[in-house]
């Protein structure tokens, strides 16, 4: 089975050339900022892409679609700016999913940053400061029989490094609560995700577990075809 992995693509999608697969994923960061157009341009790209299956997850940056979550009107959801452009995707928010055999979970939920979308609390303390969820409570959500994780974000140590523009250092910036997770998912063969551009296109394999950032942006906002991941499964 043929696995591809793509993330923060930010709507420069259309410069992405996708082998064809079994399984394309997607983890998050699709646009700039979540707007309805952003949503459904990006939708009407994916499903012409030649995967059989499509899996998706929103990200930080995918805010309008948030906060279009939760309207008043469940017909007006902004589920819909996407699925009604793309029927054959699976766009996971939080929720799990069975696919070709394989035991899937896919959340959109990162550590607070600005105030982005899917912001939630690092501690306890920050969360209730914050008045956002605490992260670590959010992962118990995680089915234990987990085969392919999809997280928008990296765990603490996984392909996590960023730069800090205001020093220039480099430094580790993963959820410490998502690695305390992974490291308790007995079954766990995958786990993916983006949003941290800088070792966009890499894999680090671990215990039996591969650990794929597949941001195809770099820091600069570039796409990078190179930086498509395929996997045999």
């Amino acid at each position: 089975m043929k696995l591809v992995f793509i993330s923060d693509t930010h709507n420069k999608h259309n410069e992405l050339t996708i082998p064809e697969c079994d399984i394309l994923f997607h983890t998050g960061d699709w646009s700039f900022q979540g707007k309805k157009s952003e949503v459904t341009n990006f939708a009407k790209w994916i499903n012409k892409q030649p995967a059989k299956h499509i899996v998706v997850i929103p990200g930080n940056h995918d805010v309008a679609f948030e906060s279009g979550l939760g309207g008043c009107d469940t017909d007006l959801s902004s589920r819909s700016w996407f699925t009604d452009h793309c029927e054959r995707c699976h766009l996971l928010v939080h929720e799990a999913l069975t696919l070709e055999g394989l035991k899937i979970f896919g959340s959109p939920w990162t550590p607070y940053f600005n105030d982005w979308a899917f912001n939630a609390g690092r501690t306890i303390t920050e969360a209730a400061h914050l008045k956002k969820p605490f992260i670590g409570d959010l992962w118990k959500d995680i089915p234990t029989d987990t085969q392919i994780l999809l997280t928008h974000g990296p765990a603490l140590g996984k392909l996590d490094v960023s730069i800090d523009y205001d020093t220039g250092r480099l430094d580790h910036a993963g959820c410490r609560e998502l690695l305390k997770k992974t490291t308790g998912l007995p079954h766990l063969k995958i786990h993916a995700f983006g949003h941290l551009h800088y070792q966009g296109g890499m894999i680090l394999e671990e215990n039996n577990i591969k650990f794929i950032n597949a941001a195809v942006c770099g820091d600069s906002y570039n796409i990078h075809q190179s930086r498509i991941i395929e996997i045999e499964l």
